[in-house]
């Protein structure tokens, strides 16, 4: 596995060089961050790398909503009344400890995409905490090697990771290696000690057995200054969760934007320092002097220069002009970066920036571009990040009993079809992806505005309730704020009781003064004499 990586860690150190000056290289750690940053003379590919960050974690799991739901795969299940709180609930439980402060996701989270983006790939470890709730932790590539088997999935990972004596004796209490116990009895409570934590599927599982025998993967703790097995430990989901931005069908790591942009990169940087020196020579000319001497030229405006003229008022000294055009230089570094922005993405937020006029079916196309662009790395995250997550999430705090009691038709779906709880996202970059259906309205809308002046009644073909559901949910609107299908049947069988409720009312003047007319008629009968 080391062998594996080891043809991708060149790579990742150029990247680390160009765009994350401040991180640990991947042969020699702790290095002086002077050393580090020695040839950066453009920040704007560090710009872009944080912008990047931010436009994933908002588009793929924004803080300020849920950008998951839990199904039962069955739109009729999910609406009995019973299952629909439970999901609810649950819902809403995986928010909570997600988000809990003590959690560390949402840094974490953030650590990872910045991972994805600079390396292509990232690794979680999700563990319970004492006490109850869920610990993140963003591992840095540095200390995972990774193994996929025969289907493409990642089901071996391995970290080489140090731990001071402190920490070591934290972790792993009455095993800790003697030499680590010594250590501490030295007083060295900082000196740093190797592990390799392994983590693979169980070959020899027995479904039958009770305790670690009967789950899916195993983890070894070694330590590596004594070649010595500390502790093994199962796990009923895999608790490093690694993932990749992209990946070719042959590769075991992935690529991100900054692998993929590292030429274009290296270049910018260079021609920014190639500019700079220009406009510096530019601003600053070297001087030519003649070769008898003159006075100590001085460049210092109001300086008196002795001696720099020759007898017939000629000077003796003028400045090299190089004719240098920094104009050209930052015409291409300009390029460039525009070049470097689109490989992070950032095409998609400058077209909303610099066209703040356009329509609202032009900023829907926008959108539908912008995750049919991004589905790709989207769907993988999902795959490899988010869905590996959510179960060993659910797991956790099924396992710390906050789970609840199922409803019996929903225990009683899974127990007949098989399956379990399913996932659906919801974030906007995966509502973009969906816009397809929106954008098709609109665009139909527009399209027979002009027979509509002809005939009004082009309009009749299509549900309007419905069309505004459409359109609301690929623009984001929240769930709360439509009218469930029960509301707006009870609002329209209210409006049509109102309504003959009117009819009624309207009605009874008429047939009172019809009724008024008929005995007046009747009386004025029986009192005429000719009629009698």
């Amino acid at each position: 596995m080391e062998s594996i990586r080891l043809k991708y860690e060149d790579l990742w150190d150029r990247v680390c060089r160009a765009i994350s000056p401040t991180s640990d290289d991947f042969r020699t750690k702790d290095k002086a961050l002077g050393q580090q940053n020695q040839r950066q003379y453009d920040s704007f590919p560090m710009q872009a790398m944080d912008k990047f960050a931010a436009a994933i974690e908002g588009g793929l799991i924004p803080r300020t909503e849920m950008w998951t739901e839990l199904s039962t795969g069955d739109n009729d299940l999910d609406e009995d009344h019973d299952v629909k709180l439970y999901l609810e609930d649950k819902n809403q439980l995986l928010w909570d400890e997600r988000y809990s402060p003590r959690a560390n996701f949402s840094s974490s989270a953030h650590e990872k995409i910045l991972s994805l983006g600079s390396f292509g790939n990232g690794c979680f470890l999700v563990e319970a905490r004492k006490g109850g709730g869920i610990f993140y932790k963003s591992i840095h590539i540095s200390e995972i090697f990774i193994q996929k088997n025969r289907e493409g999935f990642i089901d071996k990972v391995h970290r080489k990771f140090c731990l001071s004596t402190h920490d070591a004796i934290e972790l792993f209490g009455p095993q800790t290696p003697e030499r680590i116990l010594k250590s501490k009895d030295a007083g060295r409570m900082s000196e740093k000690f190797e592990f390799l934590n392994c983590i693979m599927p169980q070959s020899d599982r027995d479904d039958m057995a009770i305790g670690m025998k009967s789950m899916p993967f195993v983890g070894h703790y070694v330590f590596l200054a004594d070649k010595l097995l500390i502790r093994t430990d199962g796990y009923y989901e895999m608790p490093y969760i690694p993932s990749r931005y992209l990946v070719n069908s042959d590769e075991v790591y992935g690529q991100g934007p900054a692998t993929k942009m590292l030429a274009d990169i290296s270049m910018l940087q260079e021609m920014r320092r190639t500019t700079i020196e220009a406009a510096n020579i530019s601003v600053d000319p070297p001087v030519l002097l003649h070769a008898d001497d003159i006075s100590d030229f001085d460049q210092m405006p109001g300086a008196h220069n002795y001696g720099a003229l020759d007898d017939q008022g000629r000077p003796m000294a003028m400045a090299w002009n190089t004719g240098v055009n920094v104009g050209l230089g930052l015409d291409m570094i300009s390029d460039v970066r525009r070049q470097i922005d689109d490989g992070f993405m950032g095409v998609y937020f400058r077209v909303l920036v610099e066209n703040p006029q356009m329509t609202a079916t032009q900023a829907m196309l926008i959108a539908q571009q912008q995750g049919q662009m991004t589905a790709p790395p989207i769907g993988r995250l999902q795959s490899e990040w988010l869905g590996p997550m959510i179960r060993r999430e659910s797991g956790i705090l099924y396992r710390q009993g906050k789970y609840g009691d199922m409803p019996d038709v929903l225990r009683q779906h899974f127990e007949s079809t098989g399956k379990s709880l399913q996932i659906k996202y919801t974030s906007p970059l995966t509502r973009a992806a969906r816009t397809g259906e929106a954008v098709g309205i609109l665009r139909t809308f527009e399209s027979l505005a002009p027979i509509a002046q002809i005939d009004p009644t082009v309009y009749d073909a299509f549900d309007a309730k419905e069309v505004a559901r459409i359109v609301a949910d690929a623009n984001g609107v929240p769930a709360r704020a439509l009218k469930s299908p029960e509301d707006m049947k009870a609002q329209q069988e209210a409006e049509e009781q109102q309504a003959a409720l009117g009819d009624v009312l309207t009605a009874a003047p008429i047939a009172a003064q019809t009724a008024k007319t008929l005995s007046e008629a009747q009386a004025m009968s029986r009192n005429n004499p000719v009629l009698n």
